[in-house]
């Protein structure tokens, strides 16, 4: 490892995941933990183009971005080097668990790319998709689109946006009650959801020169 003006420089660069359940879980699951399916599947793309690229695991069940922002120093900041990718996709939680206001959510997004920038760290972020969960509360949704429309009017505040969101399969409400994608919770993908999704953000990542 080699350290230039504080940062760290090296020759590989590193794609860090850094979510929740839907880049964390296994194929097709809600319960089985640390198998990274749908991440992994994004890497296995990459790497077939970009051979020299390394993969960094962070996504956590349940975590809000509120909570990577308190833990950025420990758990994500020791990943990072100068010209590193970090993609985040998450929201969902801040939206759910933290009951946050789109407004609120965005502004911990910003957050967490001000601090990625800071390590001389480039961001691409995910933006909100479908769901349709028996315990969401009625403006849940409604919510989660206002965050996706604060992060397609700044996009200064990142450097690539993969707007999972915008997609006919991830743009409804509704679209979460398609068994295709979704599993019997609508809220997390089935095994050709997590397909679908990682053929989106790997397409966006290779068509950035974020990774060159």
């Amino acid at each position: 490892m080699t350290v230039s003006n504080g940062l760290i420089v090296d020759s590989q660069k590193r794609l860090i995941f850094q979510g929740n359940s839907l880049m964390n879980l296994a194929s097709g699951s809600t319960t089985i933990s640390n198998a990274h399916y749908l991440a992994n599947k994004v890497y296995t793309t990459i790497i077939a183009s970009k051979s020299k690229i390394v993969s960094v695991q962070l996504s956590i069940n349940g975590d809000p971005t509120t909570t990577k922002n308190i833990n950025f120093n420990a758990l994500t900041a020791p990943n990072i080097k100068a010209g590193d990718v970090v993609f985040l996709w998450e929201i969902t939680n801040d939206l759910s668990v933290n009951g946050l206001t789109g407004q609120q959510a965005y502004d911990e997004v910003v957050i967490f790319c001000n601090s990625v920038r800071a390590l001389g760290g480039k961001i691409a972020v995910g933006t909100f998709i479908a769901r349709n969960h028996s315990a969401d509360v009625a403006d849940l949704f409604t919510r989660g689109q206002d965050c996706n429309t604060l992060l397609r009017n700044n996009p200064s505040e990142y450097d690539l946006l993969i707007d999972l969101g915008v997609d006919s399969i991830f743009n409804e409400k509704t679209d979460a009650d398609n068994t295709t994608y979704f599993l019997s919770d609508k809220l997390h993908l089935t095994t050709t959801g997590q397909d679908y999704a990682a053929g989106l953000i790997s397409t966006d990542l290779l068509n950035s020169s974020l990774l060159n």
